[in-house]
């Protein structure tokens, strides 16, 4: 736990086995937490995190090239923090195994009006379980990566997300959020949840993203009452493989032609991305992928993670 102060370093270390979580980062500003490989932590207290950046004073820190899974809860949680925080380069995976209502990349603020100018790019988030149970009855319910609450100017870009039960990006009911060039796989019940929680949104982007699932039964998108001053959304190529006409719910919508009336994604394509291996989640695209023509931009994915080799 680093508490208070500025400029300190986590770097090159190895977290497993803990009782509680990896890295806890509180009101402290202008650190650097890279290259850890943080694992199966949460074996006593349960609602944790690989790397947690919390309070008002963590401003301007950097959690990167970190490998992180086999979590009781987050990979990484962000809970009220400050501002210009940058989440980049960091692989995880097999998280929220024992909690719920969670994400693998996760940020809570309660303030309705704060934008944090903070970046969440080039990650890799895989199988968010989202596990657990109410009165004995599983439960499931988990992002790859979730704004809740009232999270603000974020850019989340460059991320490949995917196996997240609810989707890829959950946008709760912060302002001016952008989502853009992303590669969002195989959400088991939708891909993209934009809630607009309490009619707060104003200014949410989600463009030239990459969306592609196979149960013709998930929906698409999963939405609350929006409006085009809440959400611009175009440029997005979509793919259900399962066939039949994309589901959408909500926002006055159910399915993708109600969806393009209402103004949103008029110039988004329905096609196969054309991945090289999806398979073994090799999301990089051939090509002739239809992606490029809508103005997508390559992910290497062979720069994120540890950058320290560990045996």
């Amino acid at each position: 736990c680093i508490k208070g102060g500025e400029r300190n370093s986590v770097v090159t270390c190895d977290i497993a086995q803990s009782a509680e979580g990896g890295v806890l980062i509180l009101d402290s500003a202008g650190n650097t937490i890279s290259d850890n490989y943080i694992h199966h932590c949460g074996l006593v207290y349960k609602h944790i995190g690989g790397v947690i950046l919390q309070g008002p004073g963590a401003s301007d820190n950097v959690v990167s090239h970190n490998l992180i899974h086999t979590m009781s809860r987050y990979g990484i949680s962000l809970k009220n923090p400050g501002s210009r925080n940058r989440i980049e380069y960091n692989q995880m995976y097999d998280l929220n195994t024992e909690t719920y209502d969670t994400g693998g990349i996760e940020v809570t603020k309660h303030d309705k009006e704060f934008r944090s100018h903070s970046v969440i790019s080039h990650n890799i988030v895989g199988d968010v379980i989202g596990y657990s149970s109410t009165s004995g009855v599983p439960t499931f319910l988990s992002w790859g990566i979730y704004l809740d609450s009232y999270a603000g100017g974020y850019t989340v870009t460059d991320n490949i997300v995917y196996r997240n039960h609810n989707g890829g990006v959950m946008l709760q009911g912060g302002k001016d959020n952008v989502v853009e060039n992303n590669i969002l796989v195989e959400g088991a019940t939708s891909q993209l949840y934009i809630a607009n929680f309490q009619n707060n949104i104003t200014g949410a982007r989600v463009n030239r993203n990459i969306v592609y699932y196979t149960d013709p039964k998930a929906a698409l998108i999963a939405a609350g009452a929006l409006t085009q001053e809440a959400l611009t959304a175009d440029y997005n190529l979509y793919y259900c493989a399962g066939g039949g006409p994309l589901v959408v719910r909500g926002a006055g919508a159910t399915n993708f032609d109600e969806w393009q009336k209402k103004g949103f994604d008029v110039h988004s394509v329905i096609a196969d991305p054309l991945f090289v291996d999806p398979a073994h989640d090799n999301y990089a695209l051939r090509p002739d992928s239809p992606a490029f023509k809508l103005g997508f931009r390559p992910i290497s994915a062979s720069k994120i993670g540890l950058l320290t080799k560990r045996r």
